[in-house]
């Protein structure tokens, strides 16, 4: 929630089967995008959207992190 330039979520899809990272910045998750490893491409899907915006699943992440968001 907030990605941002992806900082953290190269490090968090190491350790993730599937990892979903938005943030309403278009500019911000293009940038994100650009820096994904190869190996992480099939595992990891940036969106630009809000939190309230993005339309998912109720219950369907074990883990969520909300971090340099504020």
């Amino acid at each position: 929630m907030g990605c941002g330039e992806g900082r953290l979520s190269v490090g968090l899809a190491a350790d993730a089967a599937r990892l979903l990272a938005f943030d309403p910045d278009a500019e911000s998750v293009a940038a994100a995008r650009r820096s994904l490893p190869a190996e992480l491409v099939g595992r990891v899907s940036y969106r630009v959207a809000s939190a309230q915006e993005l339309e998912i699943e109720r219950e369907a992440f074990d883990l969520v992190v909300f971090s340099w968001s504020l």
